[in-house]
C-alpha cells in the first residue's frame, strides 16, 4: 500500500486527516481545511520536534510512524463489513475484519 508524502502545497483528504490529528495533538489551532499551508507546516514541525524528529514539515515514513504510535488513523475502511468503519479508533487495536474472526 502506497502512502503519499504530505508537504507544503499538498491538498485533499489525506491532508485533512493529518490536520485533524495535529488538532487533536494540540499542535494545530486552526480548522482542518484540507490545504497543507504554512499553519499546517508549522504544526507539523512542532509535532516532529515533540517526537525527536528532524523538523522539516514533511510527513514521510518517520513522521508517519511516530504519528501512528500516537494514534493517527490512516483511514482504513472495511469493504466486507462496512458497519465496522473506521477500523481504527484513536489508539485502539484493529477490529476483526470478518464474522468468522469474531466467533473465533
Amino acid at each position: 500500500m502506497a502512502q503519499k508524502m504530505l508537504r507544503l502545497g499538498s491538498e485533499g483528504s489525506d491532508v485533512q486527516r493529518w490536520q485533524n490529528f495535529l488538532i487533536g495533538q494540540g499542535h494545530l489551532r486552526s480548522v482542518a481545511d484540507a490545504d497543507f499551508g504554512p499553519l499546517t507546516a508549522h504544526a507539523t514541525k512542532a509535532f516532529q520536534r515533540s517526537q525527536g524528529l528532524t523538523a522539516d514539515a514533511l510527513v514521510g515514513p518517520a513522521t508517519l510512524g511516530k504519528a501512528l504510535t500516537a494514534g493517527f488513523d490512516l483511514g482504513f475502511t472495511d469493504d466486507v463489513e462496512p458497519a465496522t468503519n473506521p477500523v481504527l479508533v484513536g489508539a485502539s487495536t484493529l477490529k476483526a475484519a470478518t464474522r468468522a474472526a469474531r466467533r473465533a
